[in-house]
């Protein structure tokens, strides 16, 4: 089992795509990528069909990989299409996934992968957890909740995994105590600054396993597929 470290957010954020076993043609989107970096990881690990879009991106960042756009916007077929943590930042999530039924191929996958509702986490911490992260994500589906939009979009939920990390299970108790990620006291910062006590990291890690094995970890990827 690999053990997180700061520097590896990107990689690690992406990993729900390791279970569609996708092939190095795919056509891959990327909803909401930013910059690219994650475009740009696939490209690297051969994924050259791969896009990513985001409708704030600007126009001077733009690249033949990554494009200003949106989903309603965007054109072609896809064989994979990731709502890697932007599905819960969308006002209207789920006209995004009715969309996809026009995106994607026949036998494709829509990857929705956001923070988990159902995670022991948010049941300790409530309204101090993490993954709520006001005033920035309008929506976070329940397990249930998922699986109807998805029927009333044309899709089923075919599988689902935690991807926790270790660091998810510091952010919540500096919350608890009211210090916000800016202070340079916060996990965060200490993070960023590597001032953070990297004896926690195995232990942590070995948390974050072994809730992602029961779906309770904080962070979770939908697999939907044609119904």
């Amino acid at each position: 089992m690999p053990v997180a470290t700061p520097n590896e957010g990107p990689e690690l954020q992406s990993q729900a795509l390791l279970f569609i076993g996708a092939k190095a043609k795919a056509r891959i989107l990327d909803v909401g990528s930013g910059v690219g970096r994650f475009v740009k990881m696939m490209n690297r690990f051969g994924y050259d069909n791969a896009l990513g879009i985001d409708p704030f991106l600007d126009q001077s960042a733009e690249r033949p990989h990554v494009r200003r756009s949106d989903i309603q916007s965007v054109k072609g077929i896809y064989d994979v299409i990731l709502f890697n943590h932007c599905f819960e930042h969308m006002t209207e999530p789920e006209a995004a996934l009715k969309r996809c039924g026009d995106l994607l191929s026949p036998s494709g996958t829509v990857v929705v992968h956001i923070p988990n509702p159902h995670s022991r986490e948010f049941e300790k911490f409530k309204q101090d957890w993490w993954g709520l992260h006001a005033p920035y994500h309008f929506a976070l589906p329940s397990r249930k909740g998922t699986e109807l939009m998805a029927a009333r979009c044309g899709f089923k939920v075919a599988d689902a995994v935690c991807t926790s990390r270790y660091d998810h299970y510091l952010y919540s108790d500096d919350y608890r105590r009211n210090i916000p990620d800016k202070d340079l006291n916060s996990v965060r910062r200490k993070l960023e600054n590597e001032t953070f006590d990297k004896t926690l990291w195995s232990s942590l890690s070995k948390l974050a396993y072994s809730l992602n094995k029961t779906l309770e970890g904080d962070w979770i990827a939908y697999y939907l597929v044609r119904d």
